[in-house]
């Protein structure tokens, strides 16, 4: 028995296109959807097939494929992106492949259903890269057996590319093999201009795992998924130089662990919000980034910042998100323990419909602010004075007629008087 996984987030067109397609051949195998928290349908949609598993996780997909792959019943497991189909008669041919000797993984054919000359070029390089480099990547409709999976853990739980360090694991253990059958992508890939760009940076990836270079090293630059980003700008917690107003109070360490807190807080609630969104943590000093993986783990992408001062470092920042494809940007303040999911969802559907959305607080700043690429100038050009933030901001959207929405005043943590609301972080002491 085969057991396909799908993982889902909010893309019910693509799952039922993926669904469909396995009617014909779904008898005797298994299908479990594993979805992160949509809240578009997609869940309902998996439930309406009565074959079809589902399986409620949390956003981060590598987490959801470990746990669906700990409990599914095949052989051979195969994970399809929603949106994805497989050629007919790709039981037996996948069965065939993974009962080949010294087989590891395995992979189909990658095809997109669109006409466009850049898309039989990347099918090309595609079959380069997996063929000749042994570098499928997950659109590649990837398969393994069952046995592969050890602790319950085959996914590292990363930000982006945890199909890519999956294939960086197993080739070197055994054979990747091709399976004479098409993966089927939707067309809504990115257009032709962007061809080179997509070849150039799935090349640099390859490159440098070649060449010994890890999976986090070569994000940053090779990141092309995602064109929402989650961003905090954050500072290394050292004692004396975060939250000083609060050293005469408690002490430089419990300030400190203060910050710390609320930046896990904060990003923890990025990272699990139902959104299809990257986070991105800028932190300061640049030589830090030690430090900073150790204390926030992969569970984040890790940038240096870059500037001689606020502004400089604000537009090095954005712009290295447009750089990897971003068009819309929430950026997340590390101070409001108070922002919840849904206030992130918010942010995120929010620049659907208009160009920049905010979130404002009680003392006239902001837990977050979400806008377009076409705002970068004007969001660089700020003051960001903390206490007036807010003011400033819909002032500049209003005059330069930029649509934006303000979500909910939430209590911000900035200041003494703010100390009672965050009495039960056991930090401070009466």
């Amino acid at each position: 028995m085969i057991s396909v996984i799908i993982p889902v987030l909010n893309d019910v067109q693509g799952l039922r296109r993926t669904l469909q397609s396995l009617v014909p051949e779904k008898e005797g195998h298994e299908i479990l959807v594993t979805d992160g928290g949509s809240i578009d349908g997609s869940p309902e949609l998996a439930e309406s097939y009565p074959w079809v598993t589902l399986l409620r996780g949390e956003p981060k997909r590598a987490v959801r494929l470990n746990e669906a792959a700990s409990v599914a019943q095949g052989d051979i497991l195969i994970f399809l992106n929603a949106g994805m189909t497989l050629e007919r008669g790709w039981p037996a041919e996948v069965q065939r492949v993974a009962e080949q000797p010294g087989f590891t993984l395995g992979h189909c054919r990658l095809h997109y259903d669109a006409a466009g000359p850049g898309d039989r070029v990347l099918e090309a390089f595609a079959w380069v890269r997996a063929r000749l480099l042994r570098f499928p990547f997950g659109h590649q409709a990837l398969f393994i057996r069952k046995s592969s999976v050890v602790g319950g853990r085959l996914f590292i739980d990363m930000p982006a590319l945890e199909d890519v360090e999956l294939v960086r694991r197993m080739r070197s253990s055994g054979r990747v093999m091709a399976a004479g059958v098409c993966a089927v992508n939707p067309g809504d890939r990115p257009e032709t201009g962007s061809v080179p760009r997509q070849i150039w940076r799935e090349l640099q990836l390859v490159l440098g795992l070649l060449r010994g270079r890890t999976i986090n090293e070569l994000q940053a630059c090779c990141d092309g998924g995602s064109d929402q980003a989650l961003a905090m700008f954050v500072q290394r917690p050292e004692p004396g130089q975060v939250k000083t107003w609060l050293n005469d109070l408690m002490g430089q360490e419990r300030a400190a662990a203060l910050y710390r807190r609320n930046v896990e807080e904060v990003l923890h609630t990025a990272q699990t919000a139902p959104v299809d969104a990257r986070a991105y943590v800028f932190y300061t000093p640049e030589d830090a980034r030690q430090e900073m993986q150790s204390w926030l783990g992969d569970s984040c992408m890790l940038i240096a910042q870059q500037g001689d001062d606020d502004k400089q470092r604000r537009a090095q920042a954005l712009d290295t998100l447009f750089e990897l494809g971003v068009e819309r940007i929430v950026l997340l303040g590390p101070h409001c323990p108070a922002m919840q999911r849904h206030h992130v969802a918010a942010a995120v559907r929010a620049l659907r419909e208009h160009d920049a959305v905010v979130g404002p607080t009680d003392d006239g700043g902001c837990y977050l602010v979400g806008f377009r690429r076409e705002q970068r100038d004007l969001i660089v050009g700020l003051e960001w004075e903390p206490d007036g933030v807010f003011s400033e901001l819909v002032s500049a959207f209003s005059s330069a007629g930029v649509r934006h929405q303000c979500l909910e005043t939430l209590k911000d943590l900035d200041s003494v008087e703010d100390l009672p609301f965050n009495w039960a972080l056991g930090l401070v002491q009466e």
